[in-house]
């Protein structure tokens, strides 16, 4: 399994293609790879060798350790915290996507219930100006035509403004 690096200059950059970072390196014993998985794996902020080492060992996170100088060799000679860069890099990828993609059918959602509302909407509206009289249109709406065309009006504008921010990718303020 060859590594995912590229070539920059004197020095060779791991980048972050995909889960590949995390496979074991040609050269790397079972269990020097296993204590990298635990370390990329790790939140960053929570990540150091200590508490590499803590999973490593299935310890509880809080244990007193004394990390063994095999494992701080491990991770010099195979990089871990270039790793975890590019395994965050990935991951973060993999999450971005998956919002936007949710991101996505959310707004697809809304523009096709705000296309409806417009649909019943003017339909209401064309139902109100054929019938020419008065009509309450829910409990405790006006018995004047005029005041339920201006009602419906203000809907039709509320429904195409949130049809519109959700085909600009804006997510309207619903409340």
């Amino acid at each position: 399994m060859a590594k995912n690096e590229e070539n920059t200059g004197a020095q060779n950059a791991i980048v972050p293609a995909d889960k590949r970072q995390l496979q074991r390196q040609p050269d790397e014993s079972e269990k020097a790879h296993r204590a990298r998985v635990a370390y990329c794996k790790l939140e960053p902020s929570q990540r150091t060798i200590a508490a590499a080492y803590r999973v490593f060992k299935d310890m509880e996170p809080d244990a007193e350790v004394k990390v063994p100088g095999y494992f701080g060799a491990w991770a010099k000679r195979f990089r871990w915290k270039e790793y975890a860069i590019a395994w965050d890099a990935y991951f973060n990828d993999i999450v971005a996507t998956r919002r936007d993609e949710q991101m996505a059918a959310a707004r697809r959602e809304t523009v096709e219930q705000a296309e409806e509302l417009q649909t019943l909407i003017k339909q209401e509206i064309e139902r109100l100006k054929e019938a020419g009289q008065r009509r309450r249109l829910w409990p405790g709406a006006s018995e004047d035509r005029t005041a339920d065309l201006s009602h419906l009006a203000t809907a039709l504008k509320d429904a195409s403004a949130a049809r519109l921010a959700a085909l600009e990718g804006i997510a309207p303020d619903l409340d």
